[in-house]
């Protein structure tokens, strides 16, 4: 499995956690790790389409067609999303006016993209007559929490070395003099993230002189939340797994790069965003990056307060 999905899925709590005040059972189209994170008893999935294409495109939206829907709330906020759901013929069609896909959609929400994301999925709920009350993404993993602990032996800070896009990763460099700055004041660290960010683990791990426990590729949805949420604070790049962390209640630093920050950033509470102001991650130096994490640390210790956000 990869984390594909993840982040916007994550961002899609909120809207689906209203829409289900009023309906019992919603259908959904969840690929991934999104899937994962969604699955619930009273919630029914959709098979996610495995290749995209033209032709691929008309297949899934004659299956789509073929349940009938009156209602798509197109939550991806992407043009191949919104064709499809066209395709399918559904009579209604709710998305964000982006991607110029506005023409395929009946009803089209204004996307401000400075707005965080979690803001702008609940707004879809908008054609459909609720009101809103901004609230941040929040997660209750289902795996065994024992395990987890035990798994994490003892580690209190996680870091991502991987992402799915290289413009989201941190140098390895730069994340391994964080881990030794961390090991010399008594901090015990896990590496977390999934099979596929085996060869960036890796990278860092090569000339570390300090223990780590390394939990890449060993966990499974289930417990990769379990794991994150047992944490005090997950580093790393705009990936679905920091946004995993943060709903969880988990602290986070999250670097930047060419995304939004302002959009995609956990700007609440005692999370920490750091930007690459030139577009490049890899112009972070440890530097920065340790000195926006011992910020972050002093703040989760702070007392909590009722936060409004």
């Amino acid at each position: 499995m990869t984390e594909r999905c993840l982040g916007d899925t994550v961002m899609t709590l909120p809207l689906i956690n209203l829409l289900e005040t009023r309906w019992n059972e919603l259908s959904f189209v969840a690929p991934g790790y999104a899937g994962c994170l969604l699955a619930a008893p009273n919630r029914r999935f959709l098979p996610a389409q495995k290749a995209s294409g033209f032709r691929q495109d008309l297949a899934f939206a004659r299956t789509l067609r073929q349940h009938r829907f009156d209602t798509v709330i197109v939550a991806k906020a992407s043009f191949r999303s919104a064709w499809i759901a066209k395709l399918s013929g559904i009579p209604r069609r709710i998305g964000l006016a982006s991607e110029g896909r506005g023409f395929l959609l009946t009803d089209t929400v204004p996307y401000e993209q400075n707005a965080y994301y979690a803001y702008s999925m609940l707004d879809l709920a908008r054609p459909l007559g609720f009101s809103l009350k901004l609230e941040r993404p929040r997660f209750m993993p289902s795996g065994n929490i024992n395990e987890a602990a035990m798994l994490l032996d003892g580690a209190t800070i996680g870091i991502q070395p991987g992402a799915t896009s290289e413009r989201k990763r941190i140098s390895p460099e730069v994340l391994r003099l964080l881990v030794q700055c961390l090991h010399s004041s008594g901090q015990r660290v896990a590496l977390i993230g999934g099979p596929d960010e085996r060869s960036y683990a890796d990278a860092l791990l090569d000339g570390l002189n300090c223990p780590v426990v390394d939990l890449v590729g060993r966990t499974d949805f289930s417990m990769l939340a379990a794991v994150v949420s047992q944490l005090c604070l997950m580093v790393g790049g705009d990936t679905g797994v920091l946004h995993l962390a943060a709903a969880t209640g988990t602290t986070t630093v999250q670097v930047f790069g060419p995304t939004q920050y302002k959009g995609w950033g956990n700007l609440y509470g005692a999370n920490q965003v750091l930007v690459a102001h030139d577009g490049n991650v890899k112009s972070i130096t440890d530097e920065q990056l340790i000195q926006t994490v011992y910020r972050a640390l002093s703040a989760s210790k702070e007392p909590k307060s009722a936060l409004a956000i």
